[in-house]
């Protein structure tokens, strides 16, 4: 377990079978509330404008849940589309995240770490 997410242990979305990680098993609202605590200082690595959520969108929301497990991303006042909230849940179903939070405009993601087997 990383140091970092001390308190929301990686198994939290596993699942046995073949579709091993999705749908993810749902945080616990403990859990859910740790990762809104780590992610409140960090500063949005994606920003969404007024394209909307397109494929480079996705594919850049990905390869930094490659990178982190927690990403923070700014919906634009501009982005075009449904409200924040519709947006957000699309997101996090198209990239395989947990959608931990959303204020405002801003959004968390929080995807767990792949098993280190896979």
């Amino acid at each position: 377990m990383t140091a970092c997410l001390r308190g929301v242990p990686e198994w939290s979305h596993t699942m046995s079978g073949s579709c091993a990680g999705w749908p993810p098993t749902p945080l616990k609202s403990s859990q859910r509330s740790r990762l809104r605590s780590l992610g409140q200082p960090l500063r949005p690595s994606v920003t969404i404008g007024r394209a909307g959520m397109t494929p480079s969108v996705v594919s850049q929301v990905r390869q930094e849940l490659r990178s982190h497990v927690l990403i923070k991303i700014r919906l634009g006042a501009s982005a075009v589309g449904s409200s924040s909230k519709d947006q957000a849940r699309e997101l996090a179903q198209q990239v395989d995240a947990e959608l931990v939070g959303l204020v405002g405009r801003a959004l968390l993601l929080y995807r767990s770490p792949p098993s280190a087997g896979a």
